[in-house]
This record gives structure tokens, sequence and C-alpha cells, in this order.
């Protein structure tokens, strides 16, 4: 019969090699519930700090290393962090940032790039990345209550660096010397970052992926 100090060590070490394998550890969730709990207060008059505003969402985390299908999240796009609850479903809790890879909800998929310390909601992947960055800032005019405004951001990225992109003429710019194929593109098909950015970005980088045109 093993002593109990050898079964708790070969515990421990099946519970190490499952969450740094990578593998989906649902129904398995003693490495996802590590955090601090999440103690931040606003009204109803306020807003909510959170992207899905109307409540946790049905959706999965990478997180240690191990992904987590079938968790309760909420994303807080005023700090950046993602909440979920603790093992008794009692206590929101933090995540612990540094220790989340992706995360995704309601059909969406957000990631931390390598050296960043942001998320960003992945909008299109391919050669290059089309990236929102989502924002919420508590301000107050005039006398009135303070509340939540939604800021939202758009991003390019080959891989090695992220572009902010705020005009059609950002575009251009980030390709270069093949900017020009991009300028008639926007024109021809009538595309505007003012109108749309989301939609004026994902359908200029997909056709530059389409036609092998990369920045310069």
């Amino acid at each position: 019969m093993k002593s109990l100090g050898v079964l708790l060590y070969c515990i421990l070490s099946s519970i190490v090699a499952e969450a740094s394998s990578g593998t989906d550890t649902t129904g398995r969730h003693g490495f996802f519930y590590r955090g601090t709990e999440f103690t931040k207060i606003f009204t109803v008059q306020s807003g909510t700090p959170f992207l899905n505003a109307e409540g946790p969402a049905l959706g999965w985390v990478v997180y240690y290393g191990a992904r987590y299908d079938s968790v309760m999240i909420q994303y807080d796009i005023e700090d950046d962090q993602l909440v979920s609850h603790d093992i008794t479903g009692a206590i929101r809790m933090q995540l612990v940032k540094e220790k989340i890879s992706a995360f995704g909800f309601s059909g969406r998929e957000f990631v931390r790039l390598p050296g960043s310390d942001m998320f960003f909601e992945r909008i299109y992947h391919d050669h290059h990345d089309v990236l929102a960055r989502w924002q919420k800032v508590l301000t107050r005019t005039g006398t009135e209550e303070s509340r939540y405004r939604l800021y939202k951001m758009i991003f390019i990225s080959n891989g090695k660096e992220v572009v902010e992109v705020q005009n059609n003429s950002d575009l251009v710019r980030y390709f270069g010397k093949n900017g020009k194929q991009v300028k008639e593109y926007l024109r021809n098909e009538g595309l505007s970052m003012k109108k749309d950015p989301e939609k004026t970005t994902s359908a200029v980088i997909r056709y530059a992926d389409q036609i092998g045109l990369h920045e310069q």
C-alpha cells in the first residue's frame, strides 16, 4: 500500500500534468478556480463595466495552458479583466490575467497577443489579423451621474506588430508602396472607415490576403 505522502504526490503530479497538457479539462476545474475576488461596485444608473453587460455568458477559456469549456464568464472592459465565479458559484472571481491565453463567448474570440498585456477581439484571422480593442470609461457630464461610455479601436497585426487604424489613409499607409491598390479597392467598393471601421478593415485585409498583398 502506498503511503499517504506518495499517494498525494501521485495525485498532484497527475493534476499538474493535465493542467499543462492543453487538453479540455471540463469537469475538472481545480486549476480554473484560481484568482481573486471581484469586488468592483457599480450601479444600475451607471451601467456595467462588462462587454457582455446582460450577464455572464457560457464560454471557454485557455487558462494556465489548459482549455476549460462550458464556464460562465464576463469580460470587464474597464480594467481588461476576465471574471467568473468560484467553485461554489456564489462569489465572483477575477482570473489571473497573465495566465489567460484566449477566451470566447457568444461566438466571439478574444486573445492576448504574445508580449502584450491586453486582450483583443479577433475579428479576422489569416496572414493578417483584424483585431478590436474594447473599453468602457466611467465619465460624468455636468450634474449627471457618472455613466460608462463604450469605445472601440481597430487594429491590424501581421504577427510581429500591432498597428491601430482609424481612417482610410491609415489603411493605405499600412501597405506602403502597395497602398495604391488598397486605395483603389476602397474607392471601387465604396468602403469608408468613418462609416464602418470594422467592416472596412476586414474587407481590405481579406482582399489583401487573397491577392498576396502584404505591408511594405
